[in-house]
Order: C-alpha cells, then structure tokens, then sequence
C-alpha cells in the first residue's frame, strides 16, 4: 500500500497496518487505496573487503554488518544507502548493482537490486629517531587522515633513513 486519499489520507508511503483506522460514518465517505510495487533491496558487506563496516538500510532486526539484508524499497523511487566503516578501515566503493564511492548514494529502484559495500583495513605507520637524523617515507597514493597516516592494507611503504651533513650538522 502506497497511500491512503479521501476520508483518510496518508502521506506516502504509508506504512503498516495496511488496513486504515476507522472511520465514524456520519456522512457519506470516499477512501481510496493507492498501490505501488515495491522491490527488495538486499545489502551487504562485500565478501572481498578486507575492512569492516556497516550497510543502511539494515536489515529489520538492525544488523547490518556481514549477513546479507533484505528490505522493500518503493519502486520507481530512489532508496539511498548509507556506508560506515568501523575500527581502523574506511569506504571504498560500492559493488553489484552500484559503483562509485559517493556515499551515501541513491539508488534508483527499478527492479530488484543488490548492493554491497566494500571496505578496505587501514594501518597506521609511526616512525621515531634516536639521535641525529630523520626519516622520510614514499609510497603510491596518498595516506588517510587521522592520527597517523594511516595506510590501505597492502600500500607499500618505502622508508629511508637520513644521516646529518657532517659538514654543516
């Protein structure tokens, strides 16, 4: 049921009961039911991600982080969902019947769709010098903020160790 209109009215989409609360007639009265298809929207993590996270919607009892999620979504209408990384790993894109890393990002419901969330581990790198000298650090790509850097799981790090110029200290 999409929505109610007449003697009752209901903003769509209406949502359980699908029957409308009682009316009191006291006059004549004119209800109209409206139906819309809806499709299922399942969700979950993907299976390769080396990270963890979160999927929205989740499933009906809340759980959303492996177990793969079904919920009705109304057709023709965009569903958005919603991805969260937990602990030390982030977003990295959506697969299946998504693409891209927008997020969150909707999905046009026109039919039933799968959509997983990748996420990938992060690793952070703390460096330290005893004496006189200093480290720098290469590598592909650009570290994560946080307090870190904090590195994809398997970005390679290059590390060199810098010795002082004996002339000028």
């Amino acid at each position: 049921l999409y929505k109610w209109e007449g003697a009752i009215t209901t903003t769509p989409p209406a949502v359980a009961p699908l029957t409308p609360p009682a009316l009191t007639m006291n006059s004549n009265k004119t209800v109209d039911a409206y139906f819309q298809q809806q499709y299922m929207l399942t969700t979950a993590v993907d299976p390769e991600s080396s990270g963890t996270g979160k999927i929205f919607p989740p499933s009906p009892n809340g759980n959303s982080t492996a177990e793969e999620t079904n919920t009705p979504q109304w057709a023709s209408e965009n569903a958005t969902v919603t991805a969260t990384a937990t602990g030390n790993s982030r977003f990295k894109e959506w697969t299946n019947a998504l693409g891209g890393n927008t997020n969150p990002s909707p999905i046009m419901m026109n039919g039933p769709k799968t959509v997983n969330a990748k996420f990938i581990a992060r690793y952070s790198l703390t460096t330290s010098v005893s004496g006189t000298g200093s480290i720098s650090s290469s590598f592909e790509g650009a570290p994560e903020e946080g307090p870190g850097p904090w590195y994809d799981k398997g970005t390679t790090v290059t590390l060199t160790a810098h010795l002082p110029d004996p002339v000028n200290g």
